[in-house]
């Protein structure tokens, strides 16, 4: 087996079984975001990777991913986009959508980057979805 680096968040290194194999894992915290460096002629791991909320780009003969940053998703296109505008926000990285605010609850500004940044409606407006009523 080769060498392999493993970034997981504090929480879930911690979950790790415990194991007689020798491996590198790394705590982070959700703002951290590791790249992926591969040959620029592996069209299909620049695919994979588009899918799974990652935002890709060449440099010569090598291509770079890494995964969208909190509030960001990638939905396989390639870039790294906020959520929408509203009910929506995103507080993991390499995410291919946007996680809902609870009903009656919207972001005021700006892409949230956790349910915290979800604030209730004023008197009188309701959010539904994606809309104003």
């Amino acid at each position: 087996m080769g060498n392999a680096r493993i970034f997981l968040n504090c929480e879930n290194l911690h979950k790790l079984p415990w194991s007689k194999n020798k491996f590198f894992g790394y705590c982070v915290h959700n703002t951290f975001v590791p790249e992926v460096i591969f040959k620029a002629s592996k069209e299909v791991l620049k695919t994979f990777f588009q899918n799974q909320g990652f935002m890709c780009q060449k440099f010569g003969s090598k291509e770079k991913c890494r995964p969208c940053a909190p509030g960001l998703f990638a939905n396989g296109y390639g870039m790294c986009r906020e959520c929408p505008r509203g009910g929506f926000f995103q507080d993991e990285i390499g995410s291919k959508k946007c996680k809902k605010c609870s009903n009656g609850n919207f972001v005021k500004e700006g892409s949230g980057l956790s349910a915290l940044d979800c604030t209730t409606c004023p008197d009188g407006i309701i959010f539904v979805s994606s809309l104003f009523l």
